[in-house]
């Protein structure tokens, strides 16, 4: 059989399948071929160019009758060549599955998106004796809160984890410095002196996030805020002291009872330090007692 009768068939075969593939949208585009040529010719160190090159000096060998041993060059440009090819595809595979996962992750179960509003420090905290407040000194931590706004985008019903483990944590970092907290439910009584609290007629400082959640969950769209109240281990008040207010990037996580933490950042917020004080329940405000005092 001569090669014409063998060449011809194929040759009809492999136009067919190409334009098949071509007509159900199953090849990559162009940029797709492009990026995928330059990150194999990236990676593998310049192979895709030695390999047009020594393909034209083979040609030109060829064409000229001269027999130049160039095999070994071939193969590592080939190999080069393959080296690039998996590790370019690999890549864009990984990118699709990262991408699938981070999809599966946002619709499986909740999805809480918000914001950090408002955020409080102190480095004094009290104690009850004799029904009242006897303030205390933290020596290498702190009290913070903070005022979050959040709403759950997905239909299933968010219900925060407090069996397993603490609902939220919270990491301040403040001049390369790193702080963590865990979740704290303060005492009842307590208030902030802050105006930029959205409720500026009631600035209690309580349970206000997670308490009324518990028993029926976050639903969804349904727009929710309130107090979380952090204590911080390592910040120690000497480093502030005689500051009012301090720059920080803040991160709380709200862990929901699957386990699937919920981000909520604030890359440049103001902590106030040293506004928590007693709430005055005759004037429905805040006692300027525990300010006086400080």
């Amino acid at each position: 059989m001569s090669v014409e009768l063998v060449a011809g068939p194929l040759s009809l075969l492999a136009e067919g399948i190409f334009f098949y593939l071509l007509q159900e949208g199953l090849l990559p585009d162009m940029r797709t071929l492009l990026r995928f040529f330059k990150d194999a010719g990236y990676i593998a160190g310049g192979s895709v160019l030695l390999a047009i090159t020594l393909f034209a000096v083979s040609i030109l060998e060829h064409a000229k009758n001269r027999n130049v041993d160039t095999w070994w060059l071939w193969f590592i440009a080939i190999t080069l060549w393959c080296y690039g090819c998996v590790v370019a595809w690999y890549r864009q595979y990984k990118k699709v599955l990262d991408r699938d996962a981070e999809i599966e992750s946002l619709n499986k179960g909740s999805h809480v998106t918000g914001e950090i509003q408002v955020g409080n420090l102190d480095f004094r905290y009290p104690g009850i004796v004799d029904s009242r407040f006897v303030w205390h000194d933290f020596q290498h931590r702190c009290f913070a809160n903070f005022w979050v706004a959040v709403v759950n985008n997905n239909p299933d019903t968010a219900y925060f984890n407090e069996v397993m483990g603490p609902p939220a944590r919270v990491e301040v970092r403040i001049d390369g410095s790193i702080f963590r907290g865990s979740y704290f439910l303060p005492v009842d009584g307590l208030a902030v002196k802050d105006a930029r609290r959205v409720d500026k007629n009631d600035k209690r400082v309580g349970d206000s996030f997670f308490g009324p959640l518990r028993a029926h969950g976050m639903m969804q769209s349904k727009p929710w805020a309130g107090n979380i109240s952090f204590n911080i281990i390592g910040l120690n008040k000497d480093t502030f002291k005689g500051e009012t207010t301090i720059r920080s990037h803040v991160i709380i996580e709200l862990i929901d009872t699957r386990g699937k933490p919920h981000r909520l950042e604030h890359k440049n917020m103001e902590l106030l330090i040293g506004k928590i004080c007693e709430f005055d329940h005759s004037r429905h405000n805040y006692s300027q007692g525990y300010l006086d005092s400080l």
